[in-house]
Order: structure tokens, then C-alpha cells, then sequence
């Protein structure tokens, strides 16, 4: 399953002094982070021979995680048989679980650590197994009617970076740290040039491990 967003918010930090070690801060940036058009993907994988699901991918941001049936209703809730994924606010990074989910270490600025993050919660569902249009498919004698965008090997909108600058309490004094400096850089590429669109198995995506 293949979603597109025209458009992410800005991004989320925690801020960690090296002082004072577990004191840290969240902040929303005001417009760092952003960007218009992103592409996000949920693979299902299933046994020909019975049809029964056995893994799920879930995209997020350069890579993203499988999550074996071993996991499914722990790790993964499913719900009639349907995985529930959840979007993280602004930046639609896609994930099994609901509350603050760490992405990586950004920069170490001296006085404190910075590190990314997307929150996730319970909002509007969207249900795929209804809304959904297949848009490439082997199977014999299955007629699709490709469309016009697919082909596309362009670029999708484009980041942008901004200045944003935060101030972090570090105990007995309160310091600047700018973040990051401001510059534009292009979008995710056409879908036609993703791996994942042909292979469906997200191989060169595997960052978190793989839950078995």
C-alpha cells in the first residue's frame, strides 16, 4: 500500500544538556523539517498457499521495519485480520505502536544532545482494505489502467530547512543552540523508481532490525 502526502510539518527534537543528563526538553520546531511530497508504504506478505499473513513493512522516513506473525497482537495490532499502522504526526513515518518514537541521534552541540523524534497517537482511521486503487499487478489477465503520475521519475515537492534556534536550560544558565543551517534540497523521487515498488520487500530499507 502506497500513500502519498503533499505535505509534512515541521520536525521535533529532544535536547539533552550533558550537565544534567536525564533533564532533557521537547520542542516542535517552527519550521525546520518541512517538506511537500512524501511517499510512505505498508507491505503485506503472504503465503501463496493459503493466503495467511505472515510479515508486515512499515516505511519510515530512508528505511523502515518488518514485524513477523510471531509479533502480531504484541508488537503489531491487527484487527480483523488488517495490521494497524500508525502515522507519525507531521512527518507520516510509519509505525505498530502509539507514543513518542525516537528516530535518531542528530548532533552532539557541545553543551547538550539533540536527537529526532515523531509522536504518534489515535486519530482518524483510514481504511485501506476499502479505499484503495491497485496500480500494478502480474497477475494474468488482470487489466490496469496505469495513470498518467505513475511513470513519473521526477522529484515530489522538495525539503526545506530553515534556522530555527533553541534554548536550552542547562541547570543555572540557558544557552542557544542554532538548528540547522537553512537550505532547500529536492523531494523523494518518482514511485516508479523505488525498489520497493517492483520487489515489495523494502530490502535496502532494513535499518531498525527485524522483528522475527
Amino acid at each position: 500500500y502506497w500513500m502519498f502526502y503533499p505535505f509534512n510539518g515541521p520536525a521535533r527534537v529532544v535536547v539533552c544538556p550533558l550537565d544534567v543528563g536525564i533533564i532533557c526538553s521537547a520542542h516542535e520546531l517552527v519550521e525546520n523539517g518541512r517538506h511537500y511530497g512524501d511517499w510512505e508504504h505498508v507491505t503485506l506478505r503472504l503465503l501463496n498457499r493459503n493466503q495467511n499473513l505472515v510479515a508486515v513493512y512499515m516505511s519510515r522516513h530512508d528505511k523502515g521495519q518488518w514485524i513477523s506473525r510471531n509479533h502480531f497482537n504484541s508488537a503489531l495490532q491487527l484487527v480483523d485480520d488488517h495490521p494497524v499502522v500508525f502515522a507519525g504526526k507531521y512527518s507520516h513515518a510509519l509505525y505498530p505502536s502509539v507514543y513518542d518514537q525516537f528516530i535518531y541521534h542528530i548532533r552532539d552541540a557541545g553543551i547538550a544532545v539533540i536527537k529526532n523524534y515523531d509522536t504518534t497517537g489515535y486519530g482518524i482511521g483510514f481504511p485501506t482494505a476499502i479505499y484503495h486503487e491497485i496500480i500494478q499487478s502480474d497477475i494474468p489477465g488482470l487489466t490496469i489502467n496505469e495513470k498518467p503520475w505513475l511513470p513519473f521519475e521526477g522529484r515530489w515537492g522538495r525539503h526545506e530547512y530553515v534556522l530555527d534556534i533553541l534554548w536550552i536550560p542547562t541547570g543555572v544558565f540557558t544557552s542557544p543552540i542554532p538548528y540547522p543551517q537553512e537550505r532547500l534540497e529536492s523531494g523523494p523521487t518518482g514511485l516508479i523508481l523505488k525498489s520497493d515498488f517492483n520487489y515489495g520487500d523494502a530490502f535496502d530499507w532494513f535499518w531498525y532490525p527485524s522483528i522475527d
